[in-house]
């Protein structure tokens, strides 16, 4: 029904709608194919994530609402491609650990649950975590399998180590 959607529409307004609804559509099947579990301690983290992401979400459709040109459309399903697209291990939403300075003073540097927030067609793909203070931070970084990326790879970011399990003996 989706593909005659397209073959049959001509105006900008009539392809803008049928970009929100694919893009809604894949965001509903990559929440529904979600479910990690976390481990221990990290519902807070999870919270955040889907916080993110749903900032994420509606910035993307108020962006989609305010193209008036295919040309804009365009950028509408890079962006969203971008938000939805995976790469190996990684995609928007996986939690992984980046190395952070601490900022200005130096303080709470170290490893930092961080999210991936989008994967770009080359692999590369960007980052957000919390500092201290409340403050937000994002990077960009290389692709997991480019050179840049292995020498990136355990220095500036890694994936979370597993959750330690305890047994009862």
């Amino acid at each position: 029904a989706w593909a005659a959607g397209v073959d049959r529409a001509t105006t900008v307004d009539e392809m803008r709608a049928l970009l929100e609804e694919l893009y809604g559509s894949a965001r509903q099947q990559g929440l529904a194919a979600g479910g990690d579990d976390l481990g221990e301690g990290a519902s807070r983290d999870a919270e955040w994530a889907e916080a993110w992401q749903r900032e994420v979400e509606v910035d993307w459709h108020k962006r989609a609402r305010a193209s008036r040109s295919y040309a804009q459309l365009s950028l509408r399903a890079d962006e969203a491609e971008w938000n939805l697209h995976a790469q190996g291990d990684l995609g928007a939403g996986t939690q992984l650990e980046v190395r952070s300075d601490g900022g200005k003073d130096g303080a709470g540097s170290g490893w930092r649950t961080a999210h991936v927030v989008a994967v770009f067609g080359d692999g590369s793909f960007r980052v957000v975590w919390e500092e201290s203070g409340g403050r937000y931070r994002t990077k960009d970084v290389a692709a997991a399998l480019s050179k840049a990326g292995q020498k990136e790879h355990g220095t500036v970011w890694r994936f979370r180590p597993a959750p330690r399990v305890h047994r009862n003996r």
